[in-house]
Order: structure tokens, then C-alpha cells, then sequence
């Protein structure tokens, strides 16, 4: 990545940002800092992480019920909702139908800096969507929460691919917004404040919030203190001990259910619509309905209903699923197992952990602490509990599932599966632009 997507249009190192005043811990956006449209003009190769929908990549309208018609009303009339309601109630249905109309409406037609921006936690569950993932909207990488918030928001760490994007959103819509933590929420809130240079809450944009507080909750939730971005303590009752975060000093402890996002300050500001789906489309039986029903609000089932439920497994021939087991050393012996199987020639990789010096000396933003940090990560990726294994070993025929980012576009994202159909010698693979969640680094 070019060094030079960091300095302003004439080389130089003129901020992006001007110095918070005392006591706001969002910087401001420097209006002497112009960003050439040149700067995101990228190639096809380039665009790797932007699949926003266009209106011909939505379904066209389908019947809708009175309900999803009101709301569809509602994101027409430019107010903030918050879309909820069970499996099968048609949430989806609703959103891209929303898609389409706001799309139709704004004008927009610029892919790589929409107007209409869906976001969605996780890269494989934006796929359907056409979305990208919370944290490529905001420009961030998974520690970036890591850094204290004046840094965060400072000129070294907005990009300005992401502050051109930002500027021009209009309507950000979050589903599965279950998943979204509530201090990811406020960060969110601060960033896009600083770029829209506003204090109203998402920088004044419309906001429209899908998704069931029933089903998946954020994961790690506080993880690292808002304020200083140190290493929270414990996993419940998370408190920040630094002694340098004035703002924790108090060390009143984060409870479990702080971390809804419908507990972040920013969420009573944008004075959301409420709506409920409550009409279910994917099941038509009444009976298996209400043993759903009972099931996602915790309500015990009689002796009966636990039978009715069960049901011999039914796979289609030479179907493989994932498995899922607590433990890693199950996993990688169950695997290993599998590969057994295959009697294919086997392909052997060995990791190769290596630093390098990612930006110019000069560059003032590459401080100590992030050299430190950087460290820390070597650390971490050589260790044994490394997420990414030391040696890699893969046969033809082998399933496989990618455990990070490769190219969304490509439907390549993380948690995506198939089956190694051959190798390719990398000499010999075309040249492209590194792609992935950490390609900048």
C-alpha cells in the first residue's frame, strides 16, 4: 500500500484533523485539508472489500405484507428505525426492498462510495446482502480498539478512502445488529461525528438498525477501555485498571448486559422507530410455530414437545458438514483424521513470521507504542495458541474453511467453505494488490 495515500495532496504533512479541545475526545476535521477525488480513483484489482448493492443487484419488489409495507414507509420518509422480529418474519425481505428504494431514490450509484451502505459484523453474513462488515466501513482492523480514542480518531488512523466514503453516506443500515457491541456503537458514533464535523448523533445521518437481541450477542464484548484502550479485566464485571485513563479512574465495572447495543448512550439519541415483525413466513405450521416461539423466549417444553422436535438427521448424499467441538486439540485430531482418508499427494507450508518496516521514518504517526504493538502481535502469532497454525498440510479433496477475510468481492470471507480442487505455484500466480483485513499493514 502507498505511503502516499497518507500525506495530503502536495506531499506534505498537513493534518487531517485539529487538536480536540480540553475535554472532547473527538478531534475535528481540518477544513484547509482538501481530498482529491485522484486519491480513490482504484482499479478493479483495488476494490476488494466494497460490494455495496446497485438497484439491479436487489431482488425486484416482491408481495409484501401490511406491515413490511409501513415499514418501508417509514425508510422513505427518511426516519431512523430499529427493525426487529423473529426468525422468519421477514426482515430480510424488508431490508433489501428498503435497498432498493433508497438506491432509487438517492441516486446512488457510485459502488465504491455509496450512499446507501449496509454493514454487517461478520464478512460471511454480508455476503447475502451485498453488505460489507462493520469494520471496513469504519476503516478500522480488529485491534485497532487496541489504540486510546484520541488516537483512534486521529489523523494517523482515518484513512482518506474512509473519510471521502463517510462523507458522502447518507443511510447506514447495520443488521444482525444483535452482534454489535455497544462501545462499538459509540466509537462509531464518534467517528462518523468527526467526519461529518457534527455533533448530532451518527454524524446526521439515517440509521436503520436490523436484527433480534434474541440470537447472537456481540462477542468479547469490552474487550479494551473506550477511553485508553488498555486490556479490560476479568470476564464479567470488566473494569479498566490503567492508571492512565482518568476517565475509568472510578473502575465501575461493565455488567453483562452493557454490552447490548441498545445500552450505548448514541441509541436514545437517534429516537428510533420501534417495529416489530410479527407475521412468520418461513413456517406455516401453527404448531411447530409456537414450539419455535417458546424455544427463543426460554419458556420450558413438556416431555411431548421435546419429542416433537425430534427428528432423524436427513443429509444429501456425500454431504460433509462442519463439526463443531469445544476443544482445538479435538479439532486439529479429528482433521488430521480426515486428511488421512485422502490419498492425494500431500502439500506442506510452513509459516513464515517476519517483520518489516511498513511506512517511511519520517512518517510522524509511526510512534513507539505502535512499534510495541506490532511486537506484541509477533508475540501472539508465533505462539502456540495462534489462531493460524505454524504448518499447514493440504491435500486435493480436502474441505476447507478460510478463518480471516481474502477477498469479499469474491465471496472469499471469513468462515466461507469448499474443497481444494489443486495448487497453484505463487511464481506463477498474476500479480495483484494484496487483498484482506490486514493488507495496509
Amino acid at each position: 500500500m502507498s505511503t502516499d495515500r497518507l500525506l495530503d495532496s502536495e506531499g506534505g504533512k498537513t493534518p487531517l484533523f485539529k487538536k480536540a479541545k480540553s475535554g472532547d475526545n473527538s478531534p475535528t476535521l481540518n477544513p484547509d485539508v482538501e481530498i482529491p477525488d485522484s486519491e480513490f480513483e482504484l482499479s478493479d484489482e483495488e476494490i476488494f472489500d466494497n460490494i455495496t448493492p446497485t438497484c439491479e443487484d436487489v431482488p425486484k419488489p416482491v408481495e409484501l405484507t401490511t406491515e413490511q409495507k409501513s415499514v418501508i414507509k417509514m425508510a422513505m420518509g427518511r426516519d431512523n428505525i430499529f427493525l426487529t422480529g423473529a426468525a422468519g418474519s421477514g426482515k430480510t425481505v424488508t431490508l433489501l426492498q428498503i435497498i432498493r428504494k433508497l438506491k432509487k431514490t438517492l441516486q446512488d450509484n457510485n459502488s465504491n462510495m455509496p450512499k446507501v451502505q449496509v454493514a454487517v459484523p461478520t464478512g460471511l453474513a454480508a455476503l447475502p446482502l451485498n453488505g460489507r462488515t462493520t469494520y471496513s466501513v469504519a476503516g478500522w482492523k480488529p485491534d485497532s480498539f487496541k489504540m486510546p480514542l484520541d488516537q483512534l480518531l486521529g489523523d494517523d488512523n482515518i484513512k482518506k478512502r474512509t473519510i471521502k466514503a463517510l462523507r458522502k453516506l447518507e443511510v447506514l443500515i447495520l443488521e444482525e445488529i444483535s452482534m454489535v457491541e455497544s462501545q462499538f456503537l459509540e466509537r462509531f458514533n464518534l467517528l462518523l461525528q468527526t467526519v461529518k464535523q457534527t455533533k448530532k448523533p451518527f454524524g446526521g445521518i439515517q440509521v436503520i438498525f436490523l436484527g433480534d437481541f434474541y440470537q447472537l450477542p456481540p462477542v468479547k464484548p469490552f474487550e479494551h477501555c473506550m477511553i485508553c484502550g488498555v486490556e479490560m479485566a476479568g470476564a464479567f464485571d470488566r473494569v479498566c485498571k490503567s492508571n492512565l485513563c482518568k476517565d475509568r479512574s472510578d473502575n465501575i465495572p461493565f455488567k453483562p448486559g452493557d454490552k447490548w447495543a441498545f445500552n450505548a448512550p448514541v441509541w436514545k439519541q437517534l429516537k428510533f422507530r420501534h417495529v416489530k415483525l410479527e407475521q412468520i413466513h418461513r413456517q406455516k405450521d401453527e404448531k411447530f410455530k409456537d414450539l419455535l416461539n417458546k424455544v427463543r423466549n426460554g419458556v420450558d417444553l413438556s416431555d411431548a414437545e421435546w419429542h416433537d422436535l425430534i427428528r432423524p438427521k436427513v443429509l444429501p448424499p456425500n454431504a460433509f458438514p462442519v463439526r463443531l467441538m469445544a476443544k482445538r486439540f479435538d479439532v486439529d485430531r479429528f482433521n488430521d483424521s480426515q486428511l488421512d482418508l485422502i490419498k492425494s499427494e500431500a502439500k506442506v507450508w510452513e509459516a513464515l513470521d517476519d517483520s518489516c518496516q511498513l511506512y517511511r521514518n519520517e512518517l510522524d504517526y509511526l510512534r513507539q507504542h505502535e512499534i510495541n504493538r506490532k511486537v506484541e502481535e509477533y508475540k501472539i502469532a508465533i505462539s502456540e495458541y495462534h489462531r493460524f497454525p505454524k504448518r499447514l498440510t493440504l491435500k486435493v479433496g480436502a474441505k476447507v474453511v478460510l478463518l480471516h477475510n481474502q477477498e469479499q468481492k469474491g465471496g472469499l470471507v471469513n468462515g466461507s467453505q469448499g474443497t481444494i480442487v489443486g495448487f497453484v505455484n505463487a511464481q506463477k500466480w498474476p500479480a495483484s494488490v494484496i487483498q484482506g483485513d490486514h493488507a495496509d499493514w
